[in-house]
């Protein structure tokens, strides 16, 4: 009996969420009642690890309801964890022919492009995804990123602008300028960035360390020692702020803070 509240419960749950995503997202009718029951039988089945059920009843819920995107977009996502990428991508882009601007399905497709090195496709993906919500920060992060893999540094560096100016405090969006700031060395323009990035997240040790960079590039010792060692106190066992501090100190002649650092590494 118990068990058997428990099922109804859980359709009724799955009707009204799955009727509200649908109705946002201004697509077809529901999917019919038969293709809920497979759809909660393929849930239990994912609960257990069976994917081959769950792909099994996804496939039979498309079957009664073929002209829901939600339903095939679900099966994409089993095919996934089922190591199917093939059958994933090949459901994810028969969703994009059917309706281009489906969101669920552009951003799988940009996983599933991304993780299999189609870098070009996957910017193609998120490109989309950009002009369709420009304000989905998220997804230009990713996008720059994707231009950086591909040594788009410039529109690379113009959507993280773009994330900035949608979210002033987006750390990780500040701290990826200043880095790129850094690798197209113009490094008054990184150490602005990299300062605003570690004043926002004080426990950013690679933002730090990025800071300590650019300092030393523009031969601003003291401010570069300053940053590397907030960045090794963050990040103890980083053996490559520790060679660069030793070089700094024994520039600065600090034989002392050489010697201390060197107690250290051996102690570890």
């Amino acid at each position: 009996m118990r068990n058997q509240l428990s099922r109804l419960f859980l359709l009724f749950l799955i009707l009204i969420v799955s009727a509200c995503s649908l109705s946002r997202q201004a697509l077809k009718p529901d999917p019919s009642e038969r293709s809920y029951y497979h759809y909660i039988l393929a849930i239990e089945a994912e609960f257990e690890r069976d994917w081959d059920e769950a792909v099994k009843q996804l496939e039979l819920a498309v079957r009664e309801d073929p002209d829901s995107p939600f339903l095939k977009l679900e099966t994409g996502k089993v095919y996934l964890m089922m190591d199917r990428t093939d059958d994933a991508i090949r459901i994810a882009e028969e969703l994009m022919k059917e309706n281009p601007d489906y969101e669920p399905a552009l951003l799988l497709l940009s996983k599933l492009y991304t993780s299999r090195k189609e870098y070009e496709k996957a910017t193609e993906m998120y490109e989309k995804l950009g002009q369709i919500d420009p304000d989905n920060t998220q997804n230009h992060l990713h996008l720059a990123v994707l231009y950086k893999l591909d040594g788009k540094q410039d529109m690379a560096i113009k959507s993280l602008k773009h994330v900035i100016e949608v979210d002033p405090y987006n750390v990780m969006a500040i701290y990826y300028l200043g880095k790129m700031y850094v690798e197209t060395e113009d490094y008054e323009s990184a150490i602005d960035k990299l300062s605003q990035a570690v004043r926002l997240n004080p426990s950013l040790w690679d933002g730090f360390f990025m800071l300590g960079i650019a300092y030393q590039e523009v031969d601003d010792i003291d401010n570069s020692i300053s940053s590397y060692e907030k960045s090794i106190d963050l990040n103890r066992h980083n053996m490559d702020i520790k060679k660069r501090l030793i070089r700094l100190y024994l520039k600065k002649g600090d034989v002392d803070k050489v010697i201390d650092l060197l107690s250290g590494i051996s102690e570890e």
